[in-house]
Protein backbone atom coordinates (compact mmCIF):
# COMPACT_ATOMS: atom_id res chain seq x y z
CA UNK A 1 0.00 0.00 0.00
CA UNK A 2 1.30 3.09 -0.86
CA UNK A 3 -0.02 5.76 1.97
CA UNK A 4 1.34 3.51 4.86
CA UNK A 5 5.14 4.01 4.17
CA UNK A 6 4.77 7.72 2.92
CA UNK A 7 2.36 8.73 6.09
CA UNK A 8 5.28 7.44 8.12
CA UNK A 9 7.58 9.04 6.67
CA UNK A 10 5.99 12.35 5.89
CA UNK A 11 2.95 12.77 7.64
CA UNK A 12 2.05 15.58 5.48
CA UNK A 13 1.72 13.55 2.51
CA UNK A 14 -1.73 13.55 4.02
CA UNK A 15 -3.23 16.55 2.11
CA UNK A 16 -2.59 14.61 -1.19
CA UNK A 17 -4.43 11.36 0.28
CA UNK A 18 -6.39 9.29 -0.11
CA UNK A 19 -6.18 9.64 -4.24
CA UNK A 20 -8.34 11.97 -5.37
CA UNK A 21 -9.63 11.72 -8.83
CA UNK A 22 -11.54 14.07 -11.42
CA UNK A 23 -14.31 12.79 -13.88
CA UNK A 24 -16.16 14.63 -16.26
CA UNK A 25 -18.23 14.61 -19.59
CA UNK A 26 -17.52 16.96 -22.61
CA UNK A 27 -20.48 18.19 -25.01
CA UNK A 28 -19.49 15.59 -27.59
CA UNK A 29 -19.67 12.96 -24.29
CA UNK A 30 -16.82 12.39 -24.15
CA UNK A 31 -15.71 11.03 -19.86
CA UNK A 32 -12.00 12.12 -19.20
CA UNK A 33 -10.43 11.36 -16.30
CA UNK A 34 -7.44 13.37 -13.99
CA UNK A 35 -5.52 12.20 -11.23
CA UNK A 36 -2.24 12.27 -9.53
CA UNK A 37 -0.05 9.65 -10.71
CA UNK A 38 0.42 7.72 -7.39
CA UNK A 39 4.58 7.63 -8.19
CA UNK A 40 4.71 11.22 -8.22
CA UNK A 41 3.35 11.57 -4.40
CA UNK A 42 6.19 8.64 -3.99
CA UNK A 43 8.95 10.77 -5.17
CA UNK A 44 7.48 14.06 -3.70
CA UNK A 45 7.10 12.40 0.02
CA UNK A 46 10.61 9.95 -0.48
CA UNK A 47 12.72 13.01 -0.65
CA UNK A 48 11.68 14.79 2.30
CA UNK A 49 12.41 11.29 3.64
CA UNK A 50 16.39 11.19 2.78
CA UNK A 51 17.21 14.22 4.76
CA UNK A 52 20.59 13.64 5.92
CA UNK A 53 22.26 14.32 9.62
CA UNK A 54 25.53 16.22 10.10
CA UNK A 55 27.30 12.85 9.61
CA UNK A 56 25.67 12.02 6.33
CA UNK A 57 23.52 9.69 7.48
CA UNK A 58 19.77 9.70 6.75
CA UNK A 59 17.58 10.94 9.23
CA UNK A 60 14.40 8.97 9.88
CA UNK A 61 11.64 9.68 12.49
CA UNK A 62 12.21 8.44 15.69
CA UNK A 63 9.66 5.38 16.81
CA UNK A 64 6.81 5.96 19.39
CA UNK A 65 8.89 3.76 21.58
CA UNK A 66 12.23 5.99 21.10
CA UNK A 67 10.11 9.38 21.70
CA UNK A 68 8.65 8.00 24.62
CA UNK A 69 12.11 6.63 26.15
CA UNK A 70 13.89 9.75 25.56
CA UNK A 71 10.94 11.79 26.65
CA UNK A 72 10.61 9.73 30.41
CA UNK A 73 14.31 10.63 30.61
CA UNK A 74 13.34 13.88 31.71
CA UNK A 75 12.00 13.33 35.30
CA UNK A 76 9.09 15.72 35.54
CA UNK A 77 7.84 13.87 32.44
CA UNK A 78 8.27 10.92 33.75
CA UNK A 79 6.39 11.84 37.55
CA UNK A 80 3.54 13.48 35.56
CA UNK A 81 3.04 10.03 33.05
CA UNK A 82 3.51 7.74 36.46
CA UNK A 83 0.73 10.15 37.47
CA UNK A 84 -1.23 9.34 34.68
CA UNK A 85 -0.48 6.16 34.13
CA UNK A 86 -2.26 4.94 37.15
CA UNK A 87 -6.11 6.20 36.11
CA UNK A 88 -5.35 5.48 32.07
CA UNK A 89 -4.36 1.47 33.31
CA UNK A 90 -7.96 1.86 35.55
CA UNK A 91 -9.53 2.89 32.82
CA UNK A 92 -8.09 0.45 30.20
CA UNK A 93 -9.08 -2.83 32.75
CA UNK A 94 -12.52 -1.17 32.24
CA UNK A 95 -13.05 -1.30 28.58
CA UNK A 96 -11.16 -4.57 28.09
CA UNK A 97 -13.77 -6.00 31.37
CA UNK A 98 -16.54 -4.84 29.57
CA UNK A 99 -15.61 -6.48 26.04
CA UNK A 100 -14.56 -9.48 27.57
CA UNK A 101 -18.40 -9.67 28.92
CA UNK A 102 -19.84 -8.62 25.38
CA UNK A 103 -21.45 -5.58 26.51
CA UNK A 104 -22.20 -2.04 24.85
CA UNK A 105 -21.68 0.78 26.71
CA UNK A 106 -25.40 1.59 26.04
CA UNK A 107 -26.56 -2.11 27.07
CA UNK A 108 -24.13 -1.71 30.46
CA UNK A 109 -25.44 1.53 30.85
CA UNK A 110 -28.81 -0.09 31.34
CA UNK A 111 -27.42 -3.03 33.72
CA UNK A 112 -26.62 0.00 35.78
CA UNK A 113 -29.40 2.02 35.53
CA UNK A 114 -27.39 5.06 34.29
CA UNK A 115 -26.72 7.00 31.10
CA UNK A 116 -24.64 5.70 28.32
CA UNK A 117 -22.82 8.96 28.29
CA UNK A 118 -21.66 8.12 32.02
CA UNK A 119 -19.86 4.83 30.73
CA UNK A 120 -18.69 6.48 28.00
CA UNK A 121 -17.14 8.94 30.78
CA UNK A 122 -16.14 6.51 33.00
CA UNK A 123 -14.02 4.53 30.34
CA UNK A 124 -12.78 8.28 28.39
CA UNK A 125 -8.53 8.23 29.12
CA UNK A 126 -9.31 12.05 28.44
CA UNK A 127 -11.97 12.67 31.11
CA UNK A 128 -10.48 14.77 33.90
CA UNK A 129 -13.25 13.14 36.00
CA UNK A 130 -11.78 10.64 38.81
CA UNK A 131 -14.38 7.63 39.13
CA UNK A 132 -15.55 6.75 43.03
CA UNK A 133 -14.36 3.11 44.77
CA UNK A 134 -17.58 2.78 44.46
CA UNK A 135 -19.11 3.61 40.59
CA UNK A 136 -15.94 0.92 39.75
CA UNK A 137 -17.03 -1.73 41.86
CA UNK A 138 -20.76 -1.51 40.96
CA UNK A 139 -19.01 -1.57 36.82
CA UNK A 140 -17.15 -4.78 38.16
CA UNK A 141 -20.29 -6.32 39.86
CA UNK A 142 -22.30 -5.69 36.42
CA UNK A 143 -20.09 -8.07 34.66
CA UNK A 144 -19.83 -10.92 37.86
CA UNK A 145 -16.54 -9.41 38.85
CA UNK A 146 -15.41 -7.99 42.31
CA UNK A 147 -12.74 -5.05 42.41
CA UNK A 148 -9.49 -6.57 44.04
CA UNK A 149 -7.21 -3.31 45.56
CA UNK A 150 -3.23 -4.41 45.63
CA UNK A 151 -0.66 -1.91 46.90
CA UNK A 152 3.09 -1.70 45.70
CA UNK A 153 6.41 -0.42 46.75
CA UNK A 154 7.45 2.31 44.40
CA UNK A 155 10.38 1.71 42.66
CA UNK A 156 13.04 5.01 42.91
CA UNK A 157 15.13 5.10 40.09
CA UNK A 158 18.30 6.75 40.28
Amino acid sequence: MLATPLMQCEQSIAIDLPQKMLIWEDEAGEVSLAYTDPSYLAKKSVRHCKKKNERGNIMSRPTFEAFKTKALANSEVRKEYEALSVIYDLRKKLIELRKESGLTQEELAQLLKTKKSNISRLENVESHASPKLSTIAEYAKAMGHKVEINFVPIEFSS
